[in-house]
């Protein structure tokens, strides 16, 4: 089984194609070209990961495509099924599989010493909201394991917070994570991001 991970140097994408590589999954990787290229020195030497130039190396023949954020063209086209992580295309097809993340938080995503960057906004780690919603980017990277390998699954996914996993099979909803707090990660990241903070987003 071979994976595409498109914009593979966005922070959510790194984490995909780890736990893809960790599941011994054979991964190309295509880089979102705007952004800087610090990302990809820490995807290491694996036989099981090739990165790509650009969109000419991409094969017809992947079993999936993961696609996160934005993506220009029509890559979707060059797999039986694709898993779009944050961004629902216009018109898009029936093997389009969109997946609405909750509030993730992990290692290399934009951030500071008090909290996190989503988009425009700043969330705290003491704040209700942080507490009450985030989840860490390993628990939702497992998650989305277990999705392509499902074989029946609604067009759009909403992976939600919960205390057991599971999925409400009405509206599509899947709780990614089992309850153990996420402030129980916050001081593993926070050190991370100080022993890294130049390359963060």
């Amino acid at each position: 089984m071979k994976i595409l991970v498109v914009n593979c140097n966005h922070w959510i994408g790194y984490h995909i194609v780890e736990e893809l590589l960790d599941q011994d999954y054979s991964v190309d990787g295509l880089p979102d070209q705007e952004k800087g290229g610090d990302l990809l020195l820490f995807f290491g030497r694996n036989s099981n990961f090739t990165m790509l130039e650009n969109e000419a190396e991409v094969s017809p023949s992947y079993t999936t495509v993961i696609t996160i954020g934005k993506v220009v063209g029509s890559l979707e086209t060059k797999s039986n099924r694709c898993f779009s992580i944050g961004e629902e295309r216009p018109g898009q097809s029936a093997k389009i599989i969109t997946i609405h993340p909750p509030l993730l938080f992990g290692e290399w995503m934009p951030m500071n010493e008090y909290g996190i960057l989503v988009g425009e906004k700043f969330i705290r780690f003491d704040s209700e909201k942080f507490k009450q919603e985030a989840v860490y980017i390993k628990d939702f990277a497992r998650a989305v394991m277990q999705w392509i390998q499902a074989e029946e699954l609604p067009a759009n996914l909403t992976a939600a917070f919960g205390k057991t996993a599971g999925r409400n099979r009405r509206n599509g909803s899947f709780c990614v994570r089992e309850g153990e707090p996420c402030q129980n990660k916050v001081g593993e990241l926070l050190e991370h991001y100080r022993k890294y903070r130049d390359l963060y987003g």
